[in-house]
Parts: C-alpha cells; structure tokens; sequence
C-alpha cells in the first residue's frame, strides 16, 4: 500500500512548484553559473574587435593590469555594486589619476553592458 504524503511533504512541493525550482530551467541556470572569466572573453571577441587598434591595445592592458586581477574568477552575481566601489576606491588609492581611475571603470562597465549584466 503507497503513503500518503504528509500536509507538511505537500505544502514543500507546492513551494517547490510555486517558486521554479526543479524545473528544467533552474537546472541549466544552477548548472551553466557565468563567471566574470566567461562574461570577459564573450566582451573580447564579440565588442573589442571594433575598436581601433589603439583603443584595442589600452583595453587589453587596462584588462590585464586592473580588471582582471580583481574580478578574474568571480561569480558574475559577485560583481556587485559594493565589490565595483570598494574596487574603485582601491584604484582611487593608488597612484592613478582620476580620469583614468574613470576609463577603468567605464571599460568594465563595457564588459557587464555587452554581457546583459547592467551596470550597477
């Protein structure tokens, strides 16, 4: 003879079902989790080939040199808006002019705008 499920075993799956966990899509989301490494090489291929050649070279420097090395290996969900400021404070901090603090910021902007991020 099959149990009946209990009120309380009802009342989870109906939470479940209700909020879209367990469906398909919330798999590939959990499964297919992007990362500022997959958002940045996406920017690369897709956005920095219609710079100039100049502008491609600073890109990949400032990438190389500011960018990277912070947010390298980061949940895209990581790259919030407290992480970006305290980021930014740390540049404004270093020896670097204002208005380059501000292209560095602009540039990573470029990379979460071209991933459908946002800026935040």
């Amino acid at each position: 003879m099959s149990k009946l499920p209990s009120p309380g075993q009802r009342l989870a799956k109906n939470y479940l079902e209700e909020s879209g966990i367990n469906t398909p899509q919330h798999l590939e989301r959990a499964i297919n989790v992007s990362t500022f490494d997959v958002a940045l090489q996406k920017w690369e291929t897709g956005l920095l080939p219609g710079f100039k050649p100049s502008g491609q070279q600073s890109s990949k420097y400032i990438i190389k040199k500011h960018v990277k090395p912070k947010f390298g290996g980061m949940l895209l969900e990581q790259v919030d808006k407290q992480a970006v400021q305290v980021w930014i404070n740390e540049l404004s901090a270093s020896s670097l002019k204002p208005k380059t603090v501000s292209n560095v910021v602009k540039l990573l902007k470029s990379v979460l705008n071209w991933n459908d991020v946002g800026t935040r």
